[in-house]
């Protein structure tokens, strides 16, 4: 009987050992699964993109944040790669277009007409400027987790202007 007992015994703290371990592992499976959750919820965050200048090594480089959209076409087919072609397409369309001189104007904070800002344009273009793609985000929907839904995306360019900040704000005086 004694033997038995002892037997119990063990097998109660052996018990009591096995419950308190799958608590553990349940608090850890939850708390694992909470992390998960957290990265996943700030993974598919949209952060949008800044427009501004930066210093290199090549001199002053334009950062250029361009948001875009989808295709009506993509969005219809709710293609997600055909969403996303069509977006970052249409990014590089606006990132070579003369919006590009509008974005550089509003960074450098300056009040010019719509005349002086086509004027721009024409010498911006002149420069045979190149922007380069950087990178490209789809804009989060209205949901706990955003999404990967490229229907709105925002593209980071760089743009090298010759002359740099200081000859762009030689060209905005020369438009004026």
């Amino acid at each position: 009987m004694t033997i038995s007992m002892c037997k119990s015994g063990i097998l109660l703290e052996q018990s009591i050992d096995i419950i308190e371990e799958v608590e553990k592992n349940q608090s850890m499976k939850r708390l694992k699964s909470l992390f998960v959750l957290s990265c996943l919820s700030c993974a598919t965050t949209f952060i949008p993109y800044k427009s501004e200048w930066k210093q290199s090594s090549d001199g002053d480089v334009f950062y250029a944040g361009i948001s875009a959209s989808a295709s009506e076409k993509a969005t219809q087919i709710d293609s997600v790669s055909m969403k996303q072609r069509t977006c970052i397409d249409a990014t590089k369309t606006i990132s070579t277009s003369p919006k590009i001189s509008q974005l550089l104007v509003d960074v450098e904070q300056q009040e010019i007409s719509a005349s002086e800002v086509k004027e721009l344009g024409k010498l911006i273009a002149s420069y045979k400027i190149t922007p380069n793609l950087i990178e490209c985000q789809p804009k989060s929907k209205d949901s706990f987790f955003g999404g990967v839904d490229w229907s709105n995306c925002q593209c980071l360019y760089s743009v090298v202007y010759p002359g740099g900040r200081a000859q762009l704000q030689k060209d905005i005086q020369k438009v004026k």
